[in-house]
């Protein structure tokens, strides 16, 4: 594929998503997963029996068998790929870096220094592979009991420092908990309670049973995608308003031409207000221009005093 270099002012159709579902045992986790659209399970914890609605299943034992799934055509014809659980697919990535390098161990099956670091840059590396294959990608994971000083908050059971790169790799992140009225709910805005990543304007979602709304994952995803999208479209617009000034600008030589564009500059959106403005101080200062604060309004350099010596 060829190297697409994308400018600031250009748009960015966001079109895959890693999405993250954790919660405690017997929430649904592999359930909600499922209804993402034309989903495939890579089963590292040989769990998917025990979900209602379950699709196809890849049911794997280690690392290598992965790999194969990666050098074949195991995924085609599939939207999204289910990793249940990440958890247990770090296990077997660290087990399968440990026996490719003896210094990727401690000793006793665990992780040196070395092969955490190496841990974090394969998974993400995965993850990649899976996004270039056209594929969403549905990390499911159990939740673990952490303190935020006195306060108990649900993360993710990973191993070893592992949660920041599952969760640095996720576009979206959720906890999937049971409410007192047994309404499963998936929320992932982050709390005092919980971790979680969530697109702009996102709520705690209410999980409908599957049998109504089989696909409600794949509708939630597809919200984050437009989400993502219009941010970006956004961004891109925002982009194309700076440098739009940035060549007017380039075109003033003058205060009065300074002092022309100062009703545009306030009429601006905040979003790309302060980056206009600087480009307007920064005009202002090549051509020797000072602010005149009573006035409004930008002055020319004074005139240096003719010299009262006689000829």
């Amino acid at each position: 594929m060829a190297l697409r270099l994308i400018r600031p002012t250009e748009t960015i159709l966001v079109d895959r998503l890693v999405c993250t579902i954790f919660g405690d045992p017997g929430t649904g986790k592999t359930t909600l997963a499922n209804t993402a659209e034309n989903c495939v399970t890579i089963d590292f914890d040989r769990g998917s029996h025990r979900a209602r609605n379950r699709k196809d299943v890849l049911a794997v034992d280690s690392w290598h068998d992965v790999l194969e799934i990666m050098a074949g055509k195991h995924l085609a014809g599939y939207k999204t790929v289910h990793v249940d659980t990440v958890g247990k697919a770090l296990d077997f990535l660290g087990a399968y870096l440990i026996g490719q390098d003896s210094k990727n161990g401690a000793g006793g099956g665990v992780l040196s220094r070395q092969g955490w670091g190496k841990l974090g840059s394969h998974f993400s590396a995965w993850l990649s592979s899976l996004r270039l294959l056209g594929l969403d990608v549905v990390l499911v994971a159990h939740a673990k009991d952490d303190k935020k000083g006195d306060v108990p908050v649900a993360r993710l059971d990973v191993p070893g420092g592992s949660n920041a790169e599952v969760m640095k790799n996720s576009d979206v992140a959720g906890y999937l908990t049971i409410g007192t009225n047994g309404q499963r709910i998936f929320d992932c805005t982050p709390t005092e309670t919980h971790t979680g990543k969530a697109p702009t304007g996102w709520k705690a979602w209410n999980v409908p049973d599957t049998s109504t709304e089989p696909l409600f994952l794949a509708k939630l995803l597809a919200d984050a995608k437009r989400i993502f999208s219009l941010t970006a479209e956004g961004s891109a617009q925002a982009a194309n308003v700076v440098e739009e000034w940035r060549a007017d600008l380039a075109l003033v030589d003058t205060a009065a031409g300074v002092n022309a564009l100062l009703p545009d500059l306030a009429a601006l959106a905040t979003v790309v207000k302060a980056q206009v403005k600087a480009l307007v101080v920064a005009r202002a200062k090549a051509l020797g221009l000072t602010f005149d604060k009573a006035a409004n309004v930008y002055v020319g350099p004074t005139a240096p005093p003719s010299d009262p010596s006689p000829a």
